[in-house]
């Protein structure tokens, strides 16, 4: 009797296997990333999708090809959208920032003597935005996570949230400028994001004070040479045109124009002198969430640097 009992499990245990692998091996590719990214289209909606999907997968392919590229192109989540889709959802929805006129003082920097290789990475932690345009906030909320971390050995998290439900002279989620961000964390200051959380859409403004303040933040770009020397300090945040960054996935990356639509925080340079730059698009996206930037004005980075001081 116990022999029959055990045949008769060992044989389901085997046709639950097999109809698992069976199920599995019928999904599609399309169904399977929807799986893993936990996306839902159905009817018309789910045809459309699968398309935009096997054309983003074609392109990614044919980069990837390309032996005279310096990057490649990676799947994640953001396969089923087209580049216009990705600029509505992911980036800023403002015009180009018209900043008012800086005072440029005269950077005087002993160029006898290269610049260190800097990277502060590891001071701030990668987030992801969601369908919000919020990378301004992350921006700056990042920059402050980092500067309470190395200059005063704190281990914090500032609200993101707050800054897209309080900035009064931003958007939230349609987008808003890392200048204004700063000026309301210097002026008002952030709630730690335990007690502000970010949940990935604008609402009303529960807190308008908070414990992390900054002391000031100034203009560090222009040139290549000036954001270099004030990396060696804290990180900078940054505005980029990050059109073309929807698949990145490692190497260095060039192709891209300096319309500022993006925020996002530099955190160093190599010792190629390429910019290190942490994203606001989570783990899944670039080199572990971050992008590394050839030299120069790449992308718009030199255009709208500010750092806390």
């Amino acid at each position: 009797m116990l022999r029959q009992i055990l045949t008769i499990a060992t044989i389901s245990l085997l046709l639950i296997g097999n109809n698992y692998q069976t199920s599995s091996q019928s999904q599609t590719e399309f169904e399977i990333w929807q799986q893993k990214h936990h996306k839902m289209y159905f009817g018309e909606e789910k045809i459309y999708r699968e398309t935009v999907f096997q054309a983003n997968k074609k392109m990614i392919e044919n980069h990837n090809n390309d032996e005279q590229r310096s990057y490649d192109m990676g799947e994640n989540q953001f396969m089923a959208l087209t580049q216009d889709e990705f600029i509505s959802l992911y980036l800023n929805q403002l015009d180009a920032p018209k900043l008012e006129q800086i005072e440029q003082r005269e950077q005087i920097f002993n160029i006898d003597e290269p610049l260190k290789q800097i990277d502060w990475s590891s001071f701030s932690t990668i987030k992801e935005q969601g369908i919000c345009g919020a990378g301004w906030a992350f921006s700056v909320s990042n920059s402050i996570e980092a500067w309470y971390g190395i200059r005063g050995g704190r281990n914090i998290t500032a609200s993101a949230q707050q800054l897209v439900d309080c900035d009064s002279y931003s958007k939230g989620c349609y987008g808003g400028y890392n200048y204004n961000a700063m000026h309301y964390a210097q002026q008002i200051g952030l709630m730690s994001s335990y007690y502000y959380p970010y949940v990935g859409q604008q609402q009303g403004c529960r807190y308008n004070r908070g414990e992390f303040r900054i002391n000031n933040y100034q203009f560090v770009g222009n040139q290549q040479q000036t954001l270099q020397h004030y990396l060696q300090n804290y990180p900078v945040s940054v505005g980029v045109d990050a059109s073309n960054w929807q698949f990145y996935k490692n190497g260095t990356f060039y192709d891209c124009g300096q319309t500022v639509n993006h925020y996002a925080l530099a955190v160093g340079f190599d010792f190629g002198y390429n910019w290190i730059v942490q994203n606001s698009w989570g783990y899944g996206w670039g080199e572990n969430g971050s992008i590394k930037l050839s030299p120069g004005n790449t992308c718009g980075i030199l255009s709208q640097a500010y750092q806390i001081v």
